[in-house]
């Protein structure tokens, strides 16, 4: 079972992160252009940028800051930043059968896109990965 980290509620203009040395979370920085989907971090990884792996996780409902949520991965978007891998990982909170049904996967695809498009110059957006290759890249930088 993977196990995510809400940083960022849906709908939020502020960058949040959960400082590892003290749990608290944070406020990093505004963003432009309000999150369109939950954004947090999947536990008990380590990415290639030095910082657990990121999530968007696909909800009819924003989801407070730090709440633990068990999610099902959908897919991943190959990403970089600064020239660090920087991937985020597509998923939906486990279980939620009303948000699958009222979520399309393309159109949260899409969003999410076009949020990290607009989010932060320098990022670079590299291709979309089905669920089982995305698995295989979160088995990879599991600890």
């Amino acid at each position: 079972m993977l196990r995510a980290i809400v940083e960022m509620p849906m709908g939020t203009r502020y960058k949040y992160e959960v400082d590892k040395s003290s749990g608290a979370l944070i406020l990093d920085r505004p963003v432009n252009k309000p999150i369109t989907s939950n954004y947090g971090y999947i536990v008990n990884t380590l990415a290639d940028d030095g910082d657990p792996l990121d999530v968007f996780i696909a909800a009819v409902e924003s989801l407070p800051p730090l709440t633990g949520v068990s999610i099902e991965v959908v897919g991943m978007i190959k990403c970089k930043d600064g020239g660090k891998q920087d991937d985020k990982v597509l998923a939906y909170v486990k279980g939620d059968e009303f948000s699958r049904l009222q979520i399309n996967m393309t159109e949260f695809i899409q969003e999410t896109l076009w949020f990290l498009r607009n989010y932060k110059e320098g990022l670079e957006i590299g291709e979309v990965l089905e669920a089982e290759q995305a698995g295989e890249e979160i088995v990879r930088v599991t600890k």
